[in-house]
């Protein structure tokens, strides 16, 4: 079944869904500007195959009441206030406007993969993604280069399509023009949301800025950057762990990912800002940039979002370290979390449609399914476990997070999480059902030899086909290729 995605979500809310109107490594104790990539992961040694994680921890909080459209269940953990619901919505559907993704079933076994070079020569490429209903185009954003530029029918276009250099911080392997996320309505509104290092114009130095812009008309190739309308800023007590995600979710808000602060081992307080509440860092935000603004606020606040003394209205999940790129699946609205580890485990979190906010996901208790702080007999009551990871060995060092294939050039693989390995190149696979999975390794057919590397984002276009998007220095220079079936 080919679904017109916004068709399909909106027939779900209508239905009984209220809506209201890189990552670092074992090395970074500094976060400073070294010379790794986007993810700075710290370099591990041994070997390279993945392992499902066990989703036995018991999800956050017990007595959350239904509330926006979500199941009862897996609310904030004492304290918190988690209220239910508000997450996704039911039957199947996507995140998108106008994109037709394909939800049918997997036809076949999964075939062997292959990257296809799109193009290449952009400098630290940190997105790949295409607006809902815009199949000749592809908009890459350059990390240090704050510009988005424009793949068109094949070829990039010469002009930039966002140049934001101007207000954009151009050190630091972890700071600069982070993520880009399109309106579901892009193509008839024309906005889109920009998360960003700022240099000290639009914000204080090293704070966190997400800003929408507007473009007209929408199929324009370029957009006047004096259109932002700056909407969050959040400092940032170190220059790595800034996280960096932006996802519009299948409830139309605007879910932002942030990283715990930076340096190592989350030494923010007592207990580390992933597992305080009263901080936006090491957080799932999740905001209403369509309905009345909030009080002080540049956007609205949805209903069932985590509440409670002390809690910031916009907190929808917690315990993250650095959550480098989370997505949700197009057909199902499930959302995959890909956070990445300290010194030794790398994770993929999967939050299901219907999920309640004030989920935990353990950080700095946990790192992975094991106890980090304390090292031995830590309390996992009230965590939720992820359903993947894979250890700091034979060079692994930093998880970076893909998508759920819902395309049809490749029927064998849909329902199918893709994701990756910063610094080896390793690729793995598996089919979320609701359980804890055991990962497939795909590297010796998707990058023979490991060798492509820097493998820093995952993209996705129009059409639900995916892509790779590898950094680069001058030598390679930075690619954006495409998943093919060989």
């Amino acid at each position: 079944m080919r679904l017109n995605l916004r068709l399909g979500w909106t027939l779900a809310l209508f239905a009984g869904l209220a809506l209201p109107a890189a990552a670092c490594g074992s090395d970074d104790s500094s976060g400073g500007s070294g010379g790794g990539g986007a993810q700075d992961g710290g370099a591990g040694t041994g070997g390279t195959s993945g392992t499902g994680g066990g989703n036995t921890g018991g999800t956050a909080g017990t007595g959350a009441t239904a509330g926006t459209g979500g199941a009862a269940g897996g609310g904030g953990s004492a304290g918190t206030g988690g209220a239910s619901g508000g997450g996704g919505a039911s039957g199947s559907g996507g995140t998108g406007g106008q994109t037709l993704f394909n939800c049918d079933p997997p036809t076949g076994s999964a075939p062997a993969l292959k990257l296809v070079k799109v193009d290449d020569g952009f400098a630290r490429p940190l997105t790949a993604n295409s607006p809902d209903g815009d199949t000749a185009r592809i908009f890459v954003g350059e990390q240090h280069a704050g510009k988005v530029n424009i793949i068109k029918n094949g070829s990039t276009l010469p002009t930039p399509f966002l140049d934001i250099s101007d207000r954009v911080i151009s050190s630091g392997n972890e700071r600069g023009l982070l993520d880009i996320a399109f309106h579901p309505n892009f193509m008839q509104n024309g906005r889109f949301f920009v998360h960003y290092t700022a240099d000290g114009t639009t914000a204080s130095s090293g704070s966190t800025v997400v800003s929408e812009f507007t473009v007209s008309p929408p199929t324009s190739d370029t957009v006047d950057a004096s259109t932002e309308k700056v909407l969050l800023t959040q400092a940032q007590p170190e220059s790595n762990h800034n996280g960096g995600t932006l996802e519009f979710g299948p409830d139309g808000m605007l879910y932002i990912g942030l990283g715990d602060g930076g340096g190592a081992n989350d030494q923010h307080g007592s207990i580390g800002n992933g597992q305080s509440t009263d901080t936006l860092l090491g957080k799932m935000l999740r905001i209403d940039v369509d309905g009345a603004k909030a009080s002080g606020k540049e956007y609205g606040i949805p209903s069932g979002n985590m509440t409670g003394a002390g809690v910031p209205p916009e907190l929808w999940a917690y315990g993250l370290r650095n959550p480098w790129r989370s997505t949700f699946d197009a057909c199902t609205g499930d959302l995959y979390i890909a956070d990445v580890g300290q010194g030794q485990w790398e994770e993929i979190d999967v939050q299901p449609k219907n999920a309640s906010s004030g989920i935990n996901y353990g950080w700095r208790v946990m790192e992975g399914t094991h106890c980090f702080n304390p090292s031995n007999g830590c309390d996992q009551s009230g965590k939720q476990l992820p359903v993947a990871e894979y250890q700091h060995t034979g060079g692994n060092c930093s998880v970076t997070g893909g998508y759920v294939y819902r395309g049809s050039a490749i029927p064998g693989l849909r329902g199918t999480y893709i994701y990756a390995d910063y610094c080896t190149g390793n690729f793995w696979t598996f089919a979320w059902t609701g359980g804890a999975v055991t990962p497939k390794n795909i590297t010796s057919e998707i990058n023979p030899g490991n060798a492509l590397k820097q493998i820093v984002s995952f993209g996705q276009d129009a059409s639900g086909e995916l892509y790779v998007v590898a950094e680069g220095e001058a030598s390679p220079p930075g690619a954006v290729y495409r998943i093919e079936a060989q």
